[in-house]
C-alpha cells in the first residue's frame, strides 16, 4: 500500500470521494469477478466493502506474492492460511476505523476538518506522555533493599 505508518492510508486524495473511477472499477468487480481486479502495485483495498469479492481477490495476490518471494514457507496449512487471512483482515478493519474516526463529518469545512483532527492528535501524545511518564517513573524508583 506504500505506508510506513497507518496514518499514511489518509493521504490518498480519492478517499473520502464516493465516485471515482477506481471507485466504480471496485463496484463493478465485486458484482461480476470477470472484469478487471486489484493489484498489489500500488494494494488498494476496497474500503466500501470491506468483506467482499475485491479484498478477497487481494489476500490472494498477497498470498501468492509472499510464495513467490520466499516468504512463504509459513504458509504449510490451510490453518495457516485462514490465520494469514484473518490477520490480513483484520489489519483492513482497523485502517478502515482509522479512515472513518478522520472523515470529514456532514458540511465540515477543511479548515474545521484539519483542526478537529489536529486536537485530536494533540489529545492522544497527551495521554501517550502520561503513561510513558509513568512507566519511566516506576523503572526509574529504587526499590528497599
Amino acid at each position: 500500500m506504500e505506508i510506513n505508518h497507518d496514518k499514511d492510508v489518509l493521504d490518498d486524495d480519492d478517499l473520502y470521494e464516493p465516485n471515482t473511477p477506481k471507485k466504480r472499477k471496485m463496484a463493478s468487480y465485486e458484482k461480476n469477478q470477470d472484469m478487471p481486479g486489484p493489484d498489489l502495485q500500488p494494494m488498494s483495498p476496497n474500503w466500501d466493502e470491506l468483506y467482499g469479492k475485491w479484498n478477497e481477490k487481494l489476500f490472494m495476490l498477497f498470498i501468492a506474492y509472499c510464495e513467490k518471494n520466499g516468504e512463504g514457507d509459513e504458509i504449510r496449512t490451510d490453518e495457516d492460511q485462514y490465520n494469514i487471512h484473518e490477520m490480513f483482515m483484520d489489519r483492513l478493519q482497523r485502517l478502515k476505523n482509522m479512515i472513518n474516526r478522520c472523515q470529514p463529518r456532514g458540511n465540515e469545512l477543511q479548515d474545521a476538518h484539519a483542526a478537529r483532527l489536529k486536537l485530536r492528535k494533540e489529545d492522544e501524545l497527551k495521554r501517550q506522555r502520561h503513561h510513558s511518564r509513568r512507566g519511566e517513573v516506576s523503572r526509574n524508583q529504587v526499590s528497599p533493599g
